[in-house]
């Protein structure tokens, strides 16, 4: 199934100029959550509505966990997407867009990121940015997404220093918060045109070259359940790539990785 044209986008094939996300922009001093600020707004605007804020009083997470950080201190944005394409094209895009933000955050920080499945963002094995998307679907039709996403800049609380960092520590060399943002987006929107077109092969090669845990031993726990193997990477359609002692591939598709290893059970 091939994507319809998003609202004020022509009907031509997609390509890398197509479809920009980031304009037009919005910059609040303070607000709830700039994904509520972008699911108000979508009924009426185009694709690439973007809402930055300085501060969140109810960031969130996957799973609904709290985004926590001092005013000022996180860069915090929205964007609207209007897919218009099946379920199944768009799947891998939540899992691929940390490909982009790690990349950009490696370009303008001159540090070492990676990936951390599905979500995270990771610079020495502390999360310094996070990724939230949300679709609203139809049938098979993905009709909007909002892909949210905040990275630390200026430090962390204290009760997350061990598992968070910020660029303030981490960079060496002065991030300017603006080029950072412009930078984003426009890798954003190239992954998400790629995306669009099935053209995944370099984002998947990409993303395992990022990759945090490949060949370690994992857990990923959904709920109450956990599934355990050695981490081999993703498939095409975003899903963790899990294998058992003898090799046999188990495919998850939601929940938290931890790393090993563990306890031999009862």
């Amino acid at each position: 199934m091939t994507c319809q044209s998003a609202r004020s986008f022509p009907d031509d094939p997609v390509n890398d100029q197509q479809r920009q996300l980031g304009q037009p922009r919005t910059y609040l001093d303070r607000t709830t959550s700039t994904m509520d600020d972008i699911a108000r707004l979508a009924p009426s605007s185009q694709e690439g509505l973007t809402v930055v804020a300085r501060e969140q009083t109810q960031g969130r997470g996957r799973a609904d966990r709290k985004w926590q950080d001092a005013p000022g201190s996180s860069l915090l944005f929205s964007t609207l997407l209007l897919p218009g394409c099946s379920h199944s094209l768009f799947q891998p895009f939540p899992v691929l867009a940390g490909v982009a933000v790690a990349e950009a955050i490696q370009h303008y920080a001159g540090v070492v990121t990676q990936v951390k499945w599905p979500n995270d963002v990771l610079i020495d094995g502390r999360k310094v940015a996070g990724i939230l998307v949300t679709t609203r679907v139809t049938g098979e039709l993905v009709e909007s997404a909002v892909i949210g996403i905040g990275i630390n800049l200026s430090g962390v609380p204290d009760d997350l220093e061990s598992t968070a960092i910020s660029l303030a520590e981490a960079a060496h060399v002065p991030v300017v918060t603006a080029h950072l943002l412009d930078e984003l987006l426009a890798r954003l929107s190239r992954l998400y045109n790629r995306v669009l077109k099935g053209d995944l092969d370099e984002l998947v090669r990409r993303w395992h070259e990022m990759a945090a845990y490949v060949g370690d031993q994992v857990c990923v726990l959904v709920g109450s359940d956990r599934h355990c193997g050695t981490l081999k990477g993703i498939d095409r359609t975003g899903a963790l790539q899990l294998a058992d002692e003898i090799g046999t591939l188990t495919s998850v598709h939601v929940g938290d990785v931890v790393r090993g290893p563990f306890p031999a059970g009862p």
